[in-house]
């Protein structure tokens, strides 16, 4: 497993289990160590090996390879944090760019808190808010609270079976956009949309991104906006989620979109042309 965001999840499972081993591998040329842990558990009366390495403080170099041969991906976000919870997407991304044409593994999101009391006194993001990001990404969700190691035995269960089927053989469904048919429905992920799409449009929940006409929405520096909600026939429906993301990602604003707002919006956007535009620009589907 590839734990990608900056979570803790590590320190969680060392409290948890005591069982866990911790494999220190040196430092390389960049004078960047890391730690290896692995254990022995019980899932579903069958034992199996879990080994996790956490992508925190690594080289973009060493992120990459690890990519690339992982059976199973997390991604984690701080519920005290709404800029950690807006770069999942810059994460989830990533890792559809590092694998290229390959087959996706099977992917994690998990929403982390350091206390129960953050989770219910300081929290920034809402259950809702995770279990539509899941959704839109189709990946599996589940929260954890590192500091009484909450869930953690089923963040692992999870992680087990997930994998377990996809090597029953799921596979996820890769496509470019230029090969998504107007009749197409599934999930895709596109550079300005990842989601549900039915007959080729927005439909379901998804994740719209807005930015200045031509820029690239994974830039740095660009200015962007996300809409997390349902869809209906390729316009927005009811009510969602839309964050405002500034110098790079640092800065994040969020609002509840209600379904008044939608309709305004939709009217605005058939007079004029959508920054997004329709489709939402070239990348790869799943």
């Amino acid at each position: 497993v590839l734990q990608l965001g900056s979570t803790g999840v590590s320190a969680g499972l060392k409290k948890k289990f005591n069982s866990v081993t911790v494999i220190t591998v040196p430092p390389d040329k960049n004078n960047i160590s890391y730690e290896h842990l692995s254990s022995w558990f019980l899932i579903d009366e069958e034992q199996c090996n879990v080994d996790l390495l956490d992508a925190e403080n690594q080289g973009q170099d060493r992120i990459e390879k690890w990519l690339q041969d992982r059976d199973c991906i997390s991604l984690g976000y701080k519920v005290t944090d709404l800029s950690t919870f807006v770069n999942v997407i810059n994460l989830f991304h990533s890792v559809i760019q590092q694998r290229g044409s390959a087959p996706l593994p099977p992917i994690l999101l998990a929403a982390v808190c350091g206390s129960a009391s953050s989770l219910a006194f300081g929290s920034q993001v809402s259950f809702e808010e995770g279990r539509l990001l899941a959704e839109a990404l189709g990946v599996s969700f589940i929260e954890l609270v590192t500091e009484r190691q909450v869930n953690m035995t089923e963040w692992i269960s999870t992680a087990v079976r997930v994998m377990r089927s996809w090597d029953a053989g799921f596979r996820s469904h890769m496509l470019s956009e230029e090969r998504v048919a107007k009749k197409y429905t599934g999930l895709v992920c596109f550079p300005h949309y990842i989601g549900s799409l039915r007959a080729g449009k927005r439909h379901g929940v998804g994740l719209g991104i807005e930015t200045r006409e031509g820029t690239n929405p994974f830039a740095k520096k660009t200015r962007r906006k996300y809409y997390l909600g349902t869809w209906v026939n390729g316009e927005k429906s009811g009510a969602g989620f839309v964050y405002h993301v500034r110098k790079g990602g640092q800065q994040v604003n969020r609002a509840v979109s209600t379904s008044r707002e939608r309709e305004r919006e939709n009217k605005h956007m058939k007079g004029g042309s959508s920054a997004s535009g329709g489709g939402g620009g070239a990348g790869a589907g799943r």
